[in-house]
Parts: structure tokens; C-alpha cells; sequence
């Protein structure tokens, strides 16, 4: 985050306005759904911890967490879209998901992550560390600009430089930063406005969410390809 020099004196607010992105609208009212933790089963009845359904609440046909072979991405964006419960952000979701193909953007966004991601180290958190290498190799100039400061145990965002970093490029670094450290810099009407952020970009991000809850298991068909 930039510092401000300026607190408590008149050109706070000029200086704000000028460490703006540009492009960047101010952050709007919502949510945040960056970090949603993943349910646990209720009572004794239920299903075991880890093992919920990850059908659409409504109902529909049930199938198990991706930990138990569900690859269905179908079915874990349901479940996510269905619990934010947030009208835009669902009508954006359904009117792309139907011309959705890849999980990565192209070619050399998959061949990026899988490299980097093999050589990763066995972390606690490891579903934040995937969504962020994700995100940061998604885009290839971000990546060059964030690459050095990814190691195998962690990712040490203020050692990034973005100067000069495009708007697609700027969403994309601090939603990886919002996902692995459980910030907030983006809201949930920001994600949604189109304006804002491209129809790429925001599916990007939603897969990012799912690695987020789920793990590299969301992404286990594009990786069973090969590279």
C-alpha cells in the first residue's frame, strides 16, 4: 500500500486521489469474498468434516468434495455462487460460465503455473499459495514482475514492484495478495462491475476463489495434461 505523508493535514485527500490507479473506480459497498472458509458439517447426523456437498444448495444432484475425485467444476461454482447469494455477482458468473473453456488463460499461462507450482514447497497453507501463483501467472508481464518474489515457502508480495502494471495486471496481483494474507483490497462489487474488470479477468478470478476453498485438485485435469 502507498504511504500517506499527508494524514491529518489539508492535501490528504489530493493525495489519495493521485496514488489512485488510473482507471480504478473507489471501492464501492459489498462484500468480500476472497477468503471464504470452506463449510463444516453441522451436528452428528451429518456428513463428516471435509466430505459436504458440494451441490448447489438449492438441491440438484450431490456429489462430494473435489478432495474425493469430484472434478466437477460446474458443481464447486454452484456451491460458491449459491452461498454468496449476491445478484450480481451471480448473473455475471451464469452469463459466462456457458462459453467458459480452460481454467487458464492460454497456453503459456498453464505451462507457467504447473512449472512453478511442482517446485513449491509443502506449506500449511497450500490452497492460498496455489490461488496466488495462479493469479500472479496469469498474466506474463505480472509475472515478470512478481516472479522473484515467489520462493518455495512463501510469496513476499511487498518485494513485487507493479509500476507500470495495466488494470487487468493491477486486479490480478491484489487478488492473489487478498487471497494468500486474507486482505480485502478488492470488494465484491468491484469484481462484479464490468467496466472495471474484463469478462477474462473475472473468471480468472473465480477459479482462483475455487483453488482458494478447494486446492490444486480444482485445476487436476488441466495438470493431468501434462507440461
Amino acid at each position: 500500500m502507498a504511504s500517506k505523508f499527508m494524514n491529518g493535514m489539508p492535501l490528504a485527500g489530493m493525495e489519495a486521489q493521485m496514488q489512485q490507479v488510473p482507471g480504478f473506480k473507489p471501492r464501492k459497498a459489498g462484500m468480500s469474498v476472497s477468503r471464504l472458509e470452506l463449510p463444516r458439517a453441522q451436528g452428528g447426523g451429518g456428513q463428516a468434516e471435509g466430505k459436504e456437498d458440494c451441490g448447489p444448495p438449492g438441491g440438484g444432484s450431490p456429489c462430494a468434495s473435489v478432495g474425493d475425485g469430484c472434478g466437477r467444476f460446474s458443481c464447486l461454482l454452484g456451491r460458491f455462487t449459491g452461498e454468496v447469494g449476491f445478484g450480481p455477482f451471480t448473473d455475471r458468473v451464469s452469463r459466462l460460465e456457458g462459453s467458459a473453456g480452460s481454467a487458464f488463460r492460454d497456453e503459456e499461462h498453464r505451462e507457467r503455473f504447473w512449472r512453478r507450482w511442482k517446485a513449491q514447497a509443502d506449506v500449511p497453507d497450500r490452497e492460498a499459495m496455489c490461488a496466488a501463483l495462479y493469479l500472479l501467472t496469469a498474466d506474463r508481464m505480472l509475472w515478470g514482475m512478481a516472479e522473484d518474489a515467489v520462493r518455495p515457502e512463501l510469496i513476499d508480495f511487498a518485494a513485487a514492484s507493479i509500476r507500470g502494471i495495466g488494470l487487468d495486471g493491477y486486479v490480478l496481483f491484489h487478488c492473489a495478495k487478498d487471497l494468500y494474507k486474507g486482505t480485502n483490497r478488492l470488494s465484491l462489487a468491484e469484481l462484479t462491475d464490468p467496466e472495471l474488470i474484463s469478462d477474462g479477468t473475472f473468471w480468472t478470478v473465480i477459479t482462483a476463489f475455487l483453488i482458494r476453498r478447494y486446492g490444486a485438485e480444482v485445476l487436476e485435469e488441466e495438470g493431468s495434461k501434462g507440461c
